[in-house]
């Protein structure tokens, strides 16, 4: 299967897609930075004329920083017979970067119509600290920067479901100075995401507790192993799926 990004002027440039932060991918992309079409009936136009030829599939679109990139190939993988998934190229970072580009984004896929769910999470970036100061993005502005996007989202994306995750824990085996405050930063910033757009009605998939509880296995501070990814994936579909998970509790709950 071809990964193929679809970009705002043809780009006859061709790798294979790799990041720093434990990506892991297959096949061959041609690359110029935007979005990723996961699917084998896709071909590529210039601009606004961009179509697809898979016309039985619904759309899924992933948003996130580097733990997105490291497991929206294997949810391609798992969804492949059922839907076409979507993801920015690179990382999505700070939610005012995410706000920023969303126009770009969404003006470059091929019918933003046919998304049935977008998939989304800020907050690592947000979070980061630098010599055990304050986070970089305060709580508040966080959230109503979270507003922001939910409701461009709501307009970008009319038909489908809204999952906002919440952003995973830091792994405080390991130190860093972009991550001096630990988990309870993460548990705060959390609370007040789910607080602010659960009323909104905005599905949560509470992957903070995903990995907690199921001992997903770290490469470095924030980042997993492949199988670390793949297992972070398998809950990603789950929440997309609609299916119910017994005794589900939500940060912020």
């Amino acid at each position: 299967m071809k990964k193929i990004v679809f970009i705002a002027a043809l780009c006859g440039a061709v790798a294979a897609m790799a990041d720093n932060c434990n990506v892991v991918s297959s096949g061959a992309t041609t690359k110029c930075a935007s979005i990723v079409i996961a699917n084998e009936g896709a071909k590529v136009a210039v601009g606004d004329a961009i179509k697809t030829t898979v016309k039985d599939k619904c759309g899924v679109l992933l948003l996130g920083d580097s733990i997105r990139m490291g497991y929206c190939g294997f949810v391609r993988e798992a969804m492949k017979d059922r839907a076409d998934v979507y993801w920015p190229e690179g990382n999505c970072m700070f939610a005012h970067y995410t706000l920023r580009f969303l126009y770009d984004w969404r003006r470059i896929m091929p019918d933003p119509a046919k998304i049935k769910v977008v998939h989304w999470n800020n907050g690592l970036w947000d979070i980061g600290q630098r010599d055990g100061r304050e986070p970089l993005t305060p709580r508040d502005d966080y959230v109503k920067t979270l507003v922001r996007i939910h409701g461009e989202l709501r307009r970008y994306f009319p038909n489908a479901r809204i999952v906002f995750a919440t952003t995973t824990p830091i792994n405080t085996s390991v130190k860093c100075e972009q991550h001096t405050l630990g988990n309870a930063i993460v548990e705060e910033y959390n609370a007040a995401a789910v607080a602010a757009l659960k009323p909104l009605g905005v599905e949560i998939d509470d992957l903070y507790s995903f990995v907690r509880d199921n001992a997903v296995p770290y490469v470095d501070i924030v980042h997993y192993t492949p199988e670390g990814s793949r297992m972070i994936a398998g809950e990603v579909v789950r929440v997309i799926d609609g299916k119910k998970k017994a005794a589900q509790s939500v940060v912020g709950e």
